[in-house]
């Protein structure tokens, strides 16, 4: 199994691996019951077929756009052009 990336929320190193029949959140014979989840902030991916699925998924993050519009960019950023609020 590959390795987990942290929390893309909260930036835990320890997400775990967890199995929802075992875990009490699925019924046994169910097709999808893997899943990971964060022990800080409590975030997890939805239930997958296999852990290995489940690891792809949570590792899975979305590249910046680079599209920001100004109102949304941060303060001092150099490139939206604003001063400090």
């Amino acid at each position: 199994m590959a390795d987990l990336n942290p929390c893309p929320f909260c930036g835990d190193n320890a997400p775990l691996v967890l199995d929802g029949v075992r875990e009490g959140f699925v019924k046994e014979g169910h097709p999808n019951r893997w899943f990971i989840g964060c022990q800080g902030c409590g975030a997890q991916t939805r239930y997958h077929r296999n852990s290995d699925v489940a690891t792809r998924f949570w590792n899975r993050r979305a590249e910046p756009s680079g599209n920001l519009r100004a109102s949304e960019q941060a303060p001092n950023d150099p490139q939206s052009g604003q001063e400090g609020a």
